[in-house]
């Protein structure tokens, strides 16, 4: 077989094949994503499973729910807990009328 690659692209090739799949969680199992405003919440990024994780602190046992799916950074991370909190904070307004949200 004819090799049809030159020695630095067989190497920079090398270099991403054997790359960490997240380079942002550090190789951490996870990463807790703080929010000092919402002590009763804990949320989590796995990288391995790319799964954003809240667990409920004042309920025992205290579960992770999966609140977001195919995370890739940890800035993707962040932005699904502010998502969620979002949602949090409009369904605590339910006299506030939300058009949006109606079918």
């Amino acid at each position: 077989m004819v090799d049809v690659l030159d020695t630095l692209t067989k190497e920079k090739l090398a270099e991403f094949l054997g790359r960490e799949a997240n380079p942002t969680g550090a190789g951490q199992p996870y990463l807790h994503i703080k929010q000092p405003n919402f002590p009763q919440y804990r949320f989590e990024w796995h990288p391995q499973t790319r799964k954003v994780y809240l667990a409920r602190m004042n309920v025992k046992p205290v579960v992770g729910e999966i609140i977001a799916e195919h995370v890739e950074t940890h800035g993707h991370a962040f932005g699904a807990v502010q998502t969620w909190l979002r949602g949090y904070h409009e369904g605590r307004a339910p006299d506030i009328a939300k058009p949006h949200l109606e079918g």
